[in-house]
C-alpha cells in the first residue's frame, strides 16, 4: 500500500517481426530514480511519537515487449497496444529513518528521545545486518500507446515477480505514464 514517486528516461527499439504484419519486437533501456517520503504522528495521553523515512534508489531497467500498430484509416492517429517483461537491475539505493518520542507528564518540561539510522546501501550485506536487499528483479507489465504523427503518449501497469527483499514480501507494482517521440 506504500507508494514511491519515481522518473525515468530511456530509449527503446522497435523491430518489425513481420513485413505483412505491423507486430513489433520492442527492447529498450533506462533509468529510473525512485524516491519515497513517509511521515507517521500517534498522540498517547502523555507522549507524542513521530517518524519519517526517506529512502531513494537507482535502477536500471530493459523492457522487452510485443507491440501491435493499429494504424486509425485517414488519419495520423494509431493506438498501440502492447505487454511484456521487465528485467531491473538495482544500482543504489539509500535509505534515513528518524524516530522521534515526546514526554510530558503533567505539564512538566517534556523530554525528548530522538534516534535516526541511516542505511547507505540497500544492497550492502555488512550496512544491511547480513540482509540485502535484491539488486536484480524482474516483472510483466501491459499498456498501449496512443500515437500522433512521431508523438506519442503511453500507459501501462505492471508487477515484479521477484521480491524487492527476501526477508519482506515487497514486490513493486507500477503505473507508469509515458511522453514520447519517435525517430
Amino acid at each position: 500500500s506504500e507508494k514511491l514517486n519515481a522518473f525515468s528516461i530511456g530509449y527503446n527499439r522497435a523491430i518489425n517481426l513481420t513485413p505483412s504484419t505491423p507486430l513489433y519486437l520492442e527492447i529498450g533501456a533506462a533509468l529510473q530514480y525512485a524516491f519515497y517520503p513517509d511521515d507517521y504522528s500517534e498522540d498517547y495521553d502523555y507522549s507524542n511519537y513521530y517518524y519519517k523515512f526517506t529512502g531513494s534508489m537507482l535502477t536500471a531497467k530493459v523492457p522487452v515487449s510485443l507491440l501491435y500498430h493499429i494504424a486509425i484509416p485517414n488519419s495520423d492517429f494509431a493506438f498501440e497496444p502492447f505487454a511484456g517483461v521487465d528485467f531491473k537491475y538495482n544500482i543504489s539505493g539509500s535509505g534515513k529513518q528518524k524516530e522521534t518520542e515526546e514526554h510530558s507528564y503533567r505539564g512538566d518540561d517534556p523530554e525528548i528521545d530522538e534516534e535516526t539510522t541511516k542505511i547507505d546501501n540497500f544492497f550492502d550485506k555488512k550496512k544491511c545486518d547480513g540482509h540485502p536487499a535484491n539488486r536484480f528483479q524482474a516483472g510483466w507489465h501491459v499498456g498501449a500507446n496512443f500515437v500522433y504523427k512521431k508523438a506519442f503518449i503511453g500507459i501501462s501497469y505492471g508487477q515484479d515477480f521477484s521480491k524487492f527483499h527476501d526477508d519482506i514480501d515487497l514486490k513493486f507494482n507500477t503505473l507508469s505514464a509515458t511522453l514520447g517521440c519517435r525517430f
